[in-house]
């Protein structure tokens, strides 16, 4: 293979750098386009289902509730209701950093008031509110809300309605953004982007959002390129660095890696959700799940194999023993949830069971381990409570740990192998 020129590896590595920013504004353009408002709450009524196409590894846990935050016109004024489960905020910052948690598992489940700012504001802080400083003027909130059971739905939609944002100068606008697009899946209308609608996306990004981890390469080479704030990027004419967007993804698919391997199943980095400078880190976790929490909040192991390192696949039938469940911390929660491996969507089942969690009534083994069976045929007898219907090709496995105990976080309490029956 041709040794790569300097324009390629400098541009190369401006992509994987912006990436993460520009798959989140993707996100951030398509709600937009199909209504959303910014600055205001909008709520999923529904728990995940195969339907479900919105994000990739769609979570069974919680209803979610999110808001694109735009502080260009000045402060927001959010209220947070005082709860009795789990129901937390994540702040995501445009480079999609989540310093900023509220609630559960970041200040605590009593009511708030928040006044939140962007960089620029300069005026006085009210001494009733607590003062959040956002690093940038965009932020995504994605609010999860625990759910026990169907019939829990309306509990968890009384507390959407308590979740409040109000312009605190309510007579200045934010900044005025009109998209027309046609539905599309972020995670592959980015790989259709050319160079320049890719980095002059990112340079929008950057124009309002000074990212306090960006290298120094933003502004001593890459923006001879055209790459920064305010800048245009027109440099499309070198066939080498065409290939640049499929090179990426391709190396993308092939060293997806997010830490460490235990069991076969793929264990955080420890600074997962908090990227600082490990922009691969970040653009693959965009690309997996975009708006991961921080390890603090929930640990996210998943796998595509079994013991023998062989791919996971309904053709087969696999058992997850575990001789103990996850240890938690107040308020805790975990489930296992299965996808599909091309697309990474909950699949269809005869029985609508798309993951194991706290709240199912699974069957104890005397010993007080336990079984999960994970097939595409149901299991006889009693066998079927803890059963995780497959489908008949590959799939991958998700093991979702929320407010996860100190044994989790130290390594002593691990999730042990798939194993084919």
């Amino acid at each position: 293979m041709a040794e790569k020129s300097k324009k390629y590896n400098e541009i190369y590595a401006a992509y994987n750098y912006a990436y993460a920013a520009v798959l989140q504004e993707l996100t951030r353009r398509l709600s937009l386009a199909t209504g959303t408002e910014k600055n205001k709450y909008f709520h999923s009524k529904v728990l995940a289902n195969p339907t479900f196409k919105a994000v990739v590894c769609p979570n069974i846990d919680n209803i979610y509730s999110q808001i694109f935050v735009d502080l260009t016109a000045g402060p927001l004024v959010l209220e947070k209701p005082e709860t009795d489960r789990y129901l937390s905020i994540a702040l995501l910052d445009a480079y999609t950093n989540c310093e900023i948690l509220l609630g559960t598992g970041g200040d605590g489940n009593e009511a708030k008031t928040y006044f939140l700012t962007g960089p620029e504001y300069t005026g006085e802080i009210p001494k009733e509110y607590t003062h959040i400083e956002a690093p940038g003027n965009f932020l995504w909130g994605i609010v999860r809300t625990i759910i026990y059971n169907e019939a829990d739905l309306e509990n968890v939609f009384a507390l959407q309605e308590k979740l409040t944002v109000r312009a605190f100068e309510p007579n200045k606008k934010p900044l005025g953004e009109e998209y027309k697009l046609s539905p599309f899946k972020p995670s592959i209308k980015i790989q259709e982007l050319s160079l320049k609608e890719f980095f002059d996306i990112f340079n929008f990004v950057h124009t309002y959002n000074k990212d306090k981890y960006e290298p120094a390469e933003l502004e001593n080479v890459w923006a001879a390129y055209g790459i920064g704030a305010g800048k245009s990027f027109t440099d499309e004419i070198d066939e080498e660095i065409k290939s640049i967007p499929a090179d990426f993804h391709k190396a993308l698919y092939a060293n997806l890696s997010f830490g460490k391997s235990i069991n076969g199943w793929g264990y955080p980095a420890d600074h997962l959700g908090i990227y600082k400078t490990d922009y691969a880190l970040r653009s693959a976790t965009a690309f997996f799940g975009l708006g991961a929490n921080p390890v603090s909040m929930c640990i996210y192991p998943a796998t595509t194999v079994d013991a023998d390192g062989n791919q996971i696949n309904g053709e087969n039938d696999y058992v997850l023993h575990l001789d103990s469940l996850p240890p938690l911390k107040k308020d805790g929660f975990w489930s296992v949830t299965l996808y599909d491996n091309k697309e990474r969507y909950l699949v269809e089942n005869e029985i609508d069971r798309y993951g194991i969690t706290d709240r199912t009534k699974l069957r104890q083994n005397a010993d007080g381990s336990y079984d999960l069976y994970i097939q595409n045929t149901k299991p006889e007898g009693d066998k079927a409570d803890n059963w995780l219907p497959a489908p008949r090709e590959d799939f991958l496995l998700v093991f979702r740990i929320y407010l996860p105990g100190e044994a989790v976080t130290n390594g002593s309490w691990v999730i042990p192998a798939v194993k084919k029956v």
